[in-house]
């Protein structure tokens, strides 16, 4: 059987996805293996291609394309009121590009099964389901199949509502005004020379006839009871590993060098900063003054823990010139393989991705999320930390001060966070999400 996986996201998206994509082509599952294809932006073709599995071109990248493109510039450059007609403008050409790269590649490919990410939901599914006759389900690393327990896990802080009433609500708006400000326009006027005449009420009923594959973990965020069992799956965070030869090769780098000789230096706790893709999205300045405010809280717990803190590369040659920076307990890194180096560290401090939530926590660290984005499913995760008692929410990362930071790292290492951690970590190494994803897609929802 062939297979595309199409996804539009960040690095940290499409790595569970290449995941799920060597898992999909073992030969545990079919022999001889089926063929997988990775729809997704050329800045992750080597990734996919060293993966053993196949590359197509989505288009371009949401990240490079809002720090790079004249039109991602726009959106940050415009004030309070152009804000959203920026926003809109940036959306529409992206959206476009990966509407017309999609089709492209899916009729290059000529798929038996397409697995659509969350952004391909709302762009591609109807190009499947009426157009290319493609079978098709749907695979998310948050719960955002609508549900009267919470508010949708992205733009809504951190999902909790008071009432079923509102959760419903809140989800009713989610879809209908995010369709209507950044897809209607554009997939009406893309989807009109294919003869189809697209609409909101159409895409909805997509979401809701799709079988959907769920991969984060219940430890974080529990079922909700009214997801109906036979079309909802969630098996579990799908975490992409790394293999002795990756780690080997990585401690042969100076990254790898600095962080063995840190590591063996002291027996007090370890602490990792690090906010993956969203630190890119800071300017200059901000990156500055987030990553002096990190420093000054190194030396503030000086005898409490070691840092190692991981930043672009530029950034950490300035730092580490400069009369700021203290070498004896904390170290800066670009680079560093995170299956290996968390099951080392007792304190993980990030941005809140689903990825490194959970491999924090699988790998038993307690864990700060300062959230970057509010319009993500980053305080959604910062708030499932908290609830459970994980760990802590702590300051938007460009709020982040020294004395908020230190704070938290304390709360972080207290006995009762150590123990729930400890539970939480066993029974995430139950589960499986890349194994049981594709147990699910293919004896499930490839019929």
């Amino acid at each position: 059987m062939r297979i595309a996986i199409l996804t539009c996201g960040s690095e940290g998206d499409i790595r569970p996805y290449i995941a799920l994509g060597r898992e999909l082509q073992s030969p545990r599952h079919s022999v001889p293996p089926h063929e997988v294809h990775i729809v997704t932006h050329p800045n992750a073709s080597s990734r996919v291609l060293e993966a053993g599995l196949q590359f197509a071109d989505i288009g371009s990248d949401f990240v490079s394309a809002l720090a790079d493109s004249e039109l991602g510039r726009a959106v940050s450059d415009a004030g309070v009121f152009g804000k959203m007609s920026a926003t809109k403008a940036f959306f529409a050409a992206l959206i476009e590009d990966w509407f017309e790269s999609g089709q492209r590649a899916l009729k290059s490919i000529e798929p038996d099964l397409c697995v659509l990410g969350t952004f391909p939901m709302n762009i591609h599914s109807v190009l499947c389901s009426q157009v290319l006759k493609i079978p098709y389900c749907q695979i998310h690393l948050v719960p955002i199949v609508a549900t009267s327990e919470h508010a949708p896990p992205v733009g809504y802080g951190d999902g909790q509502t008071s009432f079923n009433f509102m959760a419903r609500i809140k989800w009713n708006l989610f879809f209908k005004i995010g369709y209507k400000l950044l897809y209607a326009s554009t997939l009406s006027r893309l989807y009109k020379p294919l003869g189809v005449s697209i609409s909101h009420s159409k895409v909805m009923t997509e979401w809701a006839g799709a079988p959907a594959v769920l991969g984060y973990s219940t430890t974080l965020s529990p079922r909700p009871s009214d997801y109906d069992e036979t079309k909802v799956k969630i098996v579990g965070a799908i975490l992409e590993g790394h293999s002795d030869e990756d780690v080997a090769r990585f401690l042969e780098t100076e990254d790898g060098r600095r962080i063995a000789e840190h590591l063996g230096a002291a027996s007090k706790p370890f602490v990792y900063v690090g906010f993956g893709s969203m630190w890119d999205m800071l300017t200059k300045r901000e990156k500055q003054r987030v990553l002096g405010e990190i420093i000054e809280s190194t030396k503030v717990l000086k005898d409490v823990g070691r840092f190692i803190i991981q930043i672009d590369e530029e950034s950490a040659d300035e730092a580490r010139k400069s009369n700021t920076f203290d070498s004896s307990d904390s170290i800066l890194i670009s680079k560093a393989p995170h299956s290996w180096l968390f099951p080392k560290m007792d304190v993980v401090v990030c941005h809140g991705g689903s990825g490194t939530t959970h491999r924090a926590i699988l790998h038993c660290c307690a864990t700060v999320v300062c959230p970057c984005k509010a319009d993500s499913d980053q305080p959604f995760w910062a708030g499932c930390v908290e609830r459970a008692k994980l760990g802590v929410r702590g300051p938007n990362m460009r709020n982040l001060s020294a004395a908020r930071l230190a704070e938290c790292v304390r709360q972080s290492l207290s006995p009762s966070v150590k123990a729930a951690v400890k539970t939480a970590s066993e029974e995430m190494k139950k589960q499986d999400g890349a194994r049981d994803g594709a147990k699910v897609i293919l004896r499930d929802f490839s019929q």
